[in-house]
């Protein structure tokens, strides 16, 4: 049974529901507190990704999704210094498992991120290290990742600070807790500690980088990952009956992809200043001027990156996909009657996402009911569809 049908995710010019080998439902690996402690190092980086993308490519010329070295992104390389890490598989009968993978020691380098799980009263100690270029990337060989404004390029350069920001949690904005006032430059570190007050609600929240000027693009390559206090649903009586397996958690992500002229890297991740630009697209016939936003997948023609009134820039294919924990449209089987509890969170850094539910066959929407938004629980469900999911922001409903 599919389920994660937008008609957001559903453009005219290509369906993802179309694919022969649907890839299951996954989650990141969870690093999970133990003894009422998670200490993490997590060095950030640029680095290339086997990244699921769409097919009919130019970097993927299969009919299915496929995974494609992809490069540009960047991405917290990261260790567990104390904790323990779980992952979920989905076993032969389409169930899904949760076992323990690994203890202090191990490490991970990972598109989408490592989920944190703590409880209240617990501490997070994360040991933050920068190690990011200079600049932001420009696919190798190629020039799409130039956008023209005002006659130039527009293009970020020099000395990349991080920071790290614990979003949505109730926890102190001073010192090396929640300061996003800190910066962190090119190859020094710091040590954040976290300390998970007894009335934060239980939900789901993410971390990122919040250093003005660079939070959009550092962002959107990977610096994010998703964090759970207690129950990703909130601490809902009700939901503390339905089975973990049955609970699940999606981080909703976007990829601008370039071919890149290079037969090691065969995709490449384009800067996200892009979706701000008025493209122009000459093919197909009535979509000329429509911004690249609400555009799914260009096959054959063209893309200008040119914006109205300047001259030059490239002209190339690529496409601008949407990805839950870093798949193209994963599959959940469940059974008749099954309940279930889904978890969003928009940890892109500028893409609204519309979730609905419907039957892939006839199109006939199901109600959505909502249990609650940004860890805070509702009096009662609320139902729906077609819900706008703005970035940062988390909500969770029963299926």
């Amino acid at each position: 049974m599919k389920k994660t049908k937008a008609r957001y995710f559903k453009p005219s010019l290509f369906r993802f529901e179309d694919r022969f080998n649907p890839s299951p439902f996954t989650e990141p690996i969870v690093l999970n507190s133990v003894n009422h402690l998670l200490d993490i190092t997590l060095l950030a980086h640029q680095s290339n990704q086997m990244l699921e993308t769409t097919g009919q490519t130019p970097f993927n010329a299969g009919s299915a999704p496929a995974a494609v070295l992809t490069g540009g992104f960047y991405t917290y390389n990261w260790t567990l210094n104390s904790g323990q890490a779980t992952q979920m598989t989905i076993n032969t009968s389409n169930q899904s498992t949760t076992s323990v993978v690994g203890g202090a020691g191990l490490s991970g380098d990972t598109y989408t991120g490592p989920t944190l799980h703590v409880n209240r009263g617990d501490t997070i100690r994360i040991r933050m290290e920068n190690n990011l270029p200079d600049s932001i990337p420009l696919a190798p060989n190629i020039n799409t990742s130039d956008v023209f404004i005002n006659n130039s390029v527009s293009q970020m350069t020099g000395p990349q600070p991080i920071n790290n920001h614990m979003h949505g949690l109730h926890v102190s904005p001073a010192g090396s807790s929640d300061n996003v006032l800190i910066e962190i430059p090119q190859d020094m570190g710091f040590v954040y500690e976290y300390t998970i007050p007894q009335d934060q609600p239980d939900g789901l929240f993410w971390l990122h980088n919040h250093r003005h000027e660079f939070t959009s693009d550092q962002t959107y390559r990977g610096l994010a990952a998703m964090i759970i206090v207690g129950n990703a649903a909130s601490n809902i009586d009700q939901i503390a009956s339905i089975p973990a397996a049955n609970q699940r958690e999606m981080a909703m992500q976007t990829q601008n992809l370039a071919k890149a002229n290079d037969p090691s890297i065969p995709s490449y991740l384009v800067n996200p200043q892009m979706d701000g630009a008025a493209y122009s697209v000459t093919n197909p016939s009535g979509a000329v001027g429509a911004p690249l936003q609400y555009l799914q997948y260009f096959q054959g023609g063209s893309v200008s990156a040119n914006t109205p009134g300047t001259a030059g820039g490239p002209a190339t294919s690529f496409i601008k996909q949407y990805t839950i924990n870093g798949l193209v449209n994963p599959t959940i089987t469940v059974g008749k009657g099954q309940t279930e509890v889904w978890s969003f969170a928009n940890i892109s850094s500028g893409t609204n996402f519309q979730i609905g539910l419907y039957n892939g066959s006839t199109l006939v929407s199901n109600n959505l009911f909502q249990i609650s938004q940004d860890g805070n629980a509702l009096v009662n469900p609320v139902a729906g569809n077609g819900l706008i999911i703005a970035p940062g922001s988390r909500y969770s409903f029963v299926i």
